[in-house]
């Protein structure tokens, strides 16, 4: 029976015209994908064990972060400025070389802006205004500071503008910036009361503070963009509705 197509030539059931080199290229690529689904069956898999994988380590992650805000990161800082208040900074400087000249300029900062606290509340208003602005500013203070002679013999050598510190943070951090400077996190009132006691814990308050806005926010604020965008679009959405 005459087909109405040329000889050598047939229609596939979809009514696609193929010539005898077409069905061969149909068969190949038929073959070819059948071999082919069992591989991709074992590699999809794959992808989904390192998919597991890679949350059980961000878990992880996410995990050893929460233990340093809450456990790790104020207990060290706290060991840290311990050790310089009853040894000063040179048993510092034996124990723990990396964090012993952040923590130094963090003493010598507190005590700085203890010492413009009460440098101001022996003046006049007028006056007390000004050294709080020479303080926020980070200019050195028209007097000496009158740093107790216990706390003299534990710090190291005096540092210049004590309201900023290198950007490397005197080696904890790589980077080619290190000729710049950053400031310290700012002191709220309670943290230039009097006092070695306020001192110390002030220092560890700046410390934690100055490890978490340099070293750590950097990064997790990039997962944050990453997990949040879905909850904040939703709730855009509620407020356009």
């Amino acid at each position: 029976m005459d087909s109405g197509y040329p000889a050598g030539v047939c229609q596939s059931p979809s009514g696609v015209q193929l010539d005898y080199v077409g069905e061969c290229k149909v068969h190949q690529c038929l073959i070819h994908s059948t071999k082919a689904l069992p591989t991709l069956v074992a590699e999809m898999q794959k992808v989904k064990i390192l998919h597991r994988a890679l949350q059980w380590e961000m878990c992880r992650s996410l995990i050893v972060v929460f233990d340093w805000y809450t456990s790790t990161g104020p207990e060290f800082a706290q060991r840290l400025l311990q050790i310089h208040q009853q040894d000063g900074y040179k048993a510092l400087k034996l124990q723990s070389p990396p964090f012993a000249d952040i923590v130094d300029h963090i003493v010598q900062y507190v005590q700085e802006s203890q010492d413009a606290a009460r440098e101001g509340k022996r003046t006049s208003k007028r006056k007390a205004k000004s050294a709080k602005r020479t303080v926020a500013a980070g200019k050195p203070l028209r007097k000496p500071p009158t740093m107790p002679e216990t706390l003299r013999a534990k710090i190291g050598p005096v540092r210049q503008q004590l309201s900023q510190v290198p950007y490397d943070l005197y080696g904890l951090r790589d980077g080619a910036k290190k000729t710049q400077m950053i400031h310290l996190p700012n002191l709220v009132p309670y943290h230039v009361k009097p006092g070695l006691d306020t001192l110390y814990t002030s220092g560890g308050y700046i410390l934690q503070e100055l490890w978490s806005r340099e070293l750590l926010m950097p990064h997790l604020a990039c997962i944050d963009k990453k997990f949040s965008s879905s909850r904040r679009t939703v709730d855009e959405a509620k407020i356009i509705d």
